[in-house]
């Protein structure tokens, strides 16, 4: 089964039934994975940051923020021939770390843009392991579609 991981911002998509997509140390930044078993696509998205505080950072690496990221994780499933009424969209991460400080409220502001983006798309989330103190890894297995998030020794099915 191989493993597919992603870098700490970074899309990956397939539709290999062998693979699986690997987002670690989910911190403050979201994993995302859609599936479409209709056509068995499986993709998956890792996003830091919501959105540019400067416009020179979209140009520099514009996948690092959801507001980016997100669309294009849509059109490149799209492109496998997944369509939106059938997308399976599973959310983790967007955590508050350093002991709750709430600075820069990343993992929020990105578990909130998340519900934007989807509600601007009209698609619904089918499940979410997002917010508390925690990181998380979530996988996508490409072919059955089973999400799972591990958390501190614990694993759960989304």
């Amino acid at each position: 089964m191989p493993k597919i991981l992603l870098a700490v911002y970074d899309i990956q998509v397939s539709t290999r039934s062998s693979d699986t997509l690997v987002a670690r140390n989910l911190a403050t930044s979201l994993g995302l994975s859609i599936h479409d078993p209709a056509v068995g696509a499986g993709g998956m998205l890792t996003s830091l940051l919501p959105f540019p505080l400067l416009k020179e950072q979209e140009i520099d690496a514009p996948l690092i923020f959801l507001k980016n990221s997100f669309p294009s994780l849509l059109a490149e499933m799209r492109r496998l021939g997944a369509e939106p009424e059938r997308m399976v969209i599973k959310a983790a991460g967007c955590a508050t770390l350093l002991g709750g400080l709430h600075l820069f409220n990343n993992g929020q502001r990105n578990d909130e843009l998340l519900d934007e983006l989807l509600e601007r798309h009209g698609l619904k989330l089918a499940a979410r392991d997002t917010g508390g103190t925690r990181t998380r890894t979530m996988t996508l297995h490409v072919g059955s579609g089973a999400v799972r998030v591990e958390s501190q020794g614990e694993v759960r099915e989304l």
